[in-house]
């Protein structure tokens, strides 16, 4: 919806924008993937589910807090 609304360019940049934020914020032992064209896994290296589930949702909440701009 966000290329239909502000264009395939605006969308790229959303998009490495998204994966800088990932890849900032991300563990040294942690790897990102793009997966399809608007999706990323990113793989958590923790030691346990509580610390993997609480790093997510800060990753999670990172990128929500992103004012992303509405042009490229």
């Amino acid at each position: 919806r966000f290329n239909d609304t502000y264009g395939r360019a605006a969308g790229d940049h959303v998009l490495r924008g998204i994966a800088r934020e990932l890849q900032d914020r991300a563990h040294p032992g942690d790897r990102l993937y793009r997966f399809e064209l608007d999706e990323f896994v990113l793989i958590l290296d923790r030691d346990s589910r509580e610390e993997m589930v609480r790093d997510a949702e800060a990753l999670r909440r990172s990128v929500a807090s992103v004012t992303w701009p509405s042009a490229g």
